[in-house]
């Protein structure tokens, strides 16, 4: 904004949630990924505590989907 030293509104600082119980979602777009999709969801799986995996996948034809699905990870969903 012009002269932004001039505006009155704050945004307060909420405070930062314990890191052990902080949840994070990692939504992952993908086309055409079967042949890495497996690596690459065991390698957001293993980097701490995840709410959920969401997997989109494109209008793949090499069912990066199913491939995802096959794998079973119990916080993946695929959404077509």
């Amino acid at each position: 904004p012009w002269r932004p030293w001039s505006t009155r509104e704050r945004i307060e600082r909420a405070s930062a949630p314990h890191p052990e119980t902080a949840r994070v979602t990692a939504l992952i777009p993908a086309r055409d990924e079967a042949a890495t999709i497996a690596r690459t969801l065991r390698a957001v799986a293993g980097q701490g505590p995840l709410a959920r995996i969401v997997l989109v996948d494109d209008q793949s034809s090499d069912g990066t989907g199913a491939r995802a699905r096959e794998l079973a990870l119990p916080n993946l969903t695929v959404v077509e």
